[in-house]
């Protein structure tokens, strides 16, 4: 039986029954169809270095295809979460102003994307970004799968400040 992971997000906003979608499902023409197609190059990518591992050119297009997933958010199917909190932090509190911590477990998600776990498997590390630990959830998390959202900012002593605001109730209510 697997162990659900407790998986982070920081951003900027956050309101009660907020849908948290990646940026092909919020800012494209055909938002399902162009998340299934930039999900399809994934499965794509990932069969062909499982066909031949010593691929240059199906490496190389895995490793370009996650890179540019990180990078580019625009063009991501993905939202991204982090294994760890303080990644979290480091992005709700951006340009040391105020934002919000969520934190939804995995199980039950399908489909996610651990960047690292896949580069570990097929050897694709270049020192890209291992430091964000990323769980990549496919086209969004809808509200119900919110387990926390903490306020989070920085005191006059320029310590993080963290406020519970919302803890898992079901009637979607903050605290």
């Amino acid at each position: 039986m697997a162990v659900a992971r407790t998986l982070f997000r920081g951003q900027k906003q956050w309101t009660p029954g907020m849908q948290i979608l990646a940026h092909t499902m919020r800012e494209s023409r055909d938002p399902e169809k162009c998340t299934d197609h930039a999900l399809e190059e994934v499965a794509w990518a990932l069969r062909q270095v499982e066909i031949d591992r010593r691929s240059k050119t199906a490496r190389d297009r895995l490793f370009n295809l996650l890179l540019s997933y990180q990078d580019t958010r625009t063009l991501s199917p993905y939202v991204s979460f982090a294994s760890t909190k303080n990644v979290a932090l480091n992005f709700a509190l951006e340009d040391d102003t105020p934002g919000f911590v969520i934190e939804i477990h995995d199980c039950g998600l399908g489909g996610t994307l651990d960047f690292n776990s896949v580069r570990r498997e097929y050897d694709l590390w270049a020192d890209q970004k291992p430091w964000l630990n990323e769980i990549g959830v496919p086209r969004g998390v809808a509200p119900e799968l919110v387990r926390r959202v903490s306020r989070v900012e920085y005191d006059d002593l320029y310590r993080v400040t963290e406020e519970v605001i919302y803890d898992g109730s079901t009637t979607g209510r903050p605290v």
